[in-house]
């Protein structure tokens, strides 16, 4: 198991590829110093009140959660997240939704016939109004529905340049795992994909119009998933070149090996 310094924080945006990396963590960190967070104001509050010892035992905390869980904490922490193309992103949302009986969008969407278009613009939830920057902001579901602004754009921004130790992107997901197993010693990160969202449309069958308005109403995480998309290719510079293809390439080739023998172990 890992041992660090510092608290792992890992802000895991939903349908960010994050559910991978997170199983990517577990095998990497001791349960017992692991706080999974899936309802962040109730379990934050429980962070709260545990005593400055059993807060110190943390070595990771991951989940859907705004950023700024380190002022509670009383070890430094480091930050990692990963973002994704808020169009991409809005599309596999709302086709997990579908399929998801337990979400709590799932029983509104599905009972009123909720279409792509009318999920994205219809203000439906907070975290459908600019999910992301609301979460690397801090800000969370505190605005309402229409009122994520510049500011929390600027904020967001600027956490990402200063306090996250890594920013990834789910697009180049093998590019994103390399870079950490480097950050932080790991042998190499082989995993299985988790939490794909099946039976959703590719970007190329969406109707033009649904994918103008999803970009409308994701002004602000666009302008954020190209900043990352900025540090991203400083983070990857930043490596030994042909080295790192190399080792890119070797990653993928063997990790495709470790998939179907994964998949051929769990069939027989």
């Amino acid at each position: 198991m890992a041992k660090f310094r510092s608290t792992l924080v890992f802000l895991h945006i939903p349908k960010a590829a994050g559910s991978t990396l997170d199983s990517l963590l577990a095998q990497r960190f001791d349960p017992a110093r692991t706080l999974t967070i899936r309802n962040s104001v109730k379990q934050i509050e429980e962070l709260k009140a545990l005593s400055g010892e059993e807060r110190a035992k943390l070595d990771l905390i991951k989940g859907h959660f705004p950023y700024g869980i380190h002022e509670h904490l009383p070890r430094p922490c480091e930050y990692i997240t990963m973002l994704r193309d808020p169009v991409e992103r809005m599309i596999s949302h709302y086709y997990y939704v579908l399929r998801t009986r337990g979400h709590y969008l799932h029983e509104l969407v599905t009972t009123k016939g909720i279409g792509l278009k009318d999920y994205a613009v219809g203000g439906l939830s907070e975290e459908l109004d600019n999910g992301q920057v609301r979460l690397i902001s801090g800000c969370g579901r505190r605005p309402p529905y229409g009122a994520c602004s510049r500011e929390f754009l600027e904020l967001a921004k600027q956490n990402l340049r200063e306090r996250f130790a890594l920013v990834g992107l789910a697009e180049r997901f093998d590019e994103t795992v390399l870079l950490i197993a480097r950050r932080f010693g790991w042998e190499e990160p082989y995993y299985i994909r988790r939490n794909v969202t099946e039976n959703r449309p590719a970007l190329e069958d969406v109707a033009p119009d649904v994918i103008d308005a999803i970009r409308k109403v994701s002004g602000l995480d666009l302008e954020l998933h190209a900043f990352a998309q900025t540090l991203f290719g400083a983070s990857l510079r930043r490596q030994t070149g042909l080295l790192f293809k190399f080792e890119l390439a070797r990653f993928r080739a063997n990790n495709t090996k470790y998939s179907r023998s994964m998949e051929i172990a769990a069939a027989s």
